[in-house]
């Protein structure tokens, strides 16, 4: 039901494209942020074995904007 709430946003705002490598650990500081928190509160807000859960199932399904999302994220947990 993530992906599916995923597309939902995807649909309405689709993800922007980023700059990389992560400038911090936080998705907000590396640009996430006004209209597009909601991406980063999406990801940040799971637990870490549903984000990478999440992240398989994009890679398998080759959505790129959700693998990248979560890469992101998954990267900018490592940080910390």
């Amino acid at each position: 039901d993530k992906i599916l709430e995923f597309f939902e946003k995807y649909k309405v705002a689709p993800y922007p494209q980023q700059d990389y490598p992560l400038k911090s650990e936080s998705l907000v500081e590396h640009g996430l942020d006004g209209d597009n928190k909601w991406y980063a509160d999406f990801v940040e807000n799971l637990e870490f074995r549903q984000l990478y859960e999440l992240y398989i199932t994009a890679n398998y399904f080759m959505f790129k904007p959700l693998v990248e999302l979560c890469a992101m994220c998954i990267a900018a947990h490592w940080r910390k």
